[in-house]
């Protein structure tokens, strides 16, 4: 920049009439206006990979900011080129530095709009959750910190002092953020959920207190729709800091149960009822076979204590409900076909005569 400065003051301080030299300013500034497309497009061409095709290069965040930039240095060169007083000089200057800080704020806010190419390309790259309301937040105040950033700037490019600013600042957001805790709590949870992602729309999960299916995640809550269909709202900041059981991750679900049989039973009908049942749950597809165990663990104080355990891949509960339900009724018709019954709690009495 210094050089085309020192460029265009040698070439202002030729003898040029105040006609020629008005017109070769406008010419500088027609010159820019109509040259700029190209330019804008061989800036971003440089730093794109191989391979980008021409609508992606105007489509992108930086494609608009470098045409208006392009714009504007042409307008400062023909200033320069016109000649101006030290005074004004300093003044075109500063609006000239600070209208570059404004371009960059908002090449850097296009990218990171919901539906930017960059935006896109994170996302898919980072396989985030894509929930539209979370990711219209995150960048949202991105977009407003970038901007006050560059409002900060600009005032002290102009020349003020902003300690006095940023002191007032900071004792403004020191209010602001003791009244507004709670929410700060629930806004940084919120983001927490986004991209730690322990859970997502539609999946089962249980919490210290509550358990159901995910219907909402917004900025400050989540809500959960209970097993007794009403819908709980939980903030944010709690589930944050609290554990998450996400059932809807498990790979295999488990079935288990411990079946007190009578002391009658002898060892030939334990046996039998042993192996019955390991070759019934055997038979089902939605077992897998590797999982299953059916032992004679104890002998408790009312009966003879059977443990059995299998897992199955049904993710949806009904289904693994349904399966049990239908186990359950084989295993009582096991019992009956060997002639067993389940005990109960109970104590025998001897009376001494």
């Amino acid at each position: 920049m210094d050089k085309i400065n020192e460029m265009i003051t040698k070439i202002s301080n030729l003898e040029l009439s105040t006609f020629s030299r008005i017109l070769i300013a406008i010419g500088i500034v027609l010159f820019f206006l109509i040259i700029r497309p190209l330019l804008s497009y061989i800036m971003i061409k440089i730093f794109k990979i191989k391979g980008t095709n021409n609508e992606k290069i105007k489509n992108s965040a930086l494609y608009k900011p470098l045409k208006i930039f392009f714009l504007i240095l042409g307008i400062y060169l023909a200033i320069l080129f016109l000649g101006v007083p030290d005074s004004l000089f300093l003044i075109i200057n500063r609006l000239f530095r600070v209208s570059i800080i404004i371009l960059i704020a908002c090449s850097v806010s296009n990218a990171l709009k919901p539906n930017s190419l960059f935006i896109k390309a994170f996302l898919k790259k980072t396989r985030v959750s894509h929930d539209i309301k979370i990711i219209n937040l995150v960048c949202n105040i991105a977009r407003v910190l970038i901007f006050c950033i560059a409002i900060v700037i600009s005032i002290s490019e102009l020349g003020y002092d902003i300690n006095g600013l940023i002191a007032g600042l900071g004792l403004s957001g020191v209010t602001i953020a003791l009244a507004a805790q709670d929410t700060a709590k629930n806004l940084f949870g919120g983001m927490v959920i986004f991209f730690d992602k322990p859970f997502a729309i539609g999946e089962w999960i249980q919490t210290e207190k509550y358990e159901g299916i995910v219907e909402e995640i917004t900025f400050r809550s989540t809500r959960i729709r209970t097993w007794d269909d009403s819908v709980v709202t939980i903030p944010n900041s709690d589930i944050a800091n609290s554990p998450v059981i996400n059932w809807t991750k498990m790979n295999l679900r488990r079935i288990k149960m411990n079946l007190i049989l009578e002391y009658r039973a002898n060892l030939k009908q334990l046996c039998n009822f042993t192996n019955d049942v390991q070759t019934l749950l055997e038979s089902y597809d939605d077992i897998v076979n590797e999982t299953i165990t059916v032992k004679f663990t104890e002998m408790e104080d009312s009966g003879y204590n059977i443990y059995i355990s299998c897992k199955t891949p049904l993710k949806s509960y009904s289904d693994y409900i349904s399966l049990k339900e239908n186990i359950n009724y084989k295993i009582i018709q096991i019992l009956e076909k060997n002639k067993i019954d389940l005990a109960y709690p109970s104590q025998t009495i001897y009376l001494k005569k």
